[in-house]
């Protein structure tokens, strides 16, 4: 007969899981995300299920963290840029007007300078 040991987070998974739950509880405090959003997020995440789950879904971001930085690198890349990759976002004239910024950039600048109050 076995005794079975409760298993426990390492310190990198609790760490993880500590600062996203900082993260959540931030952005719910400045009503960037409402209650239900943050506990689907939780839920999803698995900070109130079992430790298995838990550490299965820390450990898919550190199985793939390579891949997750090298996107986020050039994420961070094309918004230097103005959205446009490899280079300067030129506005061009036709017939004397300028292009019009399309509606999905609006979007993309509201939630980078939401993601900015986070971190300021």
């Amino acid at each position: 007969m076995s005794i079975e040991k409760t298993s426990k987070l390492s310190n990198k998974h609790i760490r993880f899981s500590t600062y996203t739950y900082w993260l959540l509880n931030n952005l719910k405090e400045k009503d960037i995300i409402d209650n239900e959003l943050q506990k689907k997020i939780m839920d999803n995440i698995g900070i109130y299920k079992d430790v298995k789950y838990h550490k299965e879904y820390i450990d898919d971001f550190i199985d793939n963290e390579k891949e997750i930085t090298k996107k986020m690198k050039q994420d961070i890349k094309q918004n230097k840029n103005g959205g446009v990759i490899g280079g300067k976002n030129k506005e061009k004239k036709k017939k004397g007007i300028l292009n019009i910024t399309s509606q999905n950039d609006d979007i993309i600048t509201k939630i980078v300078n939401a993601a900015n109050m986070v971190s300021e």
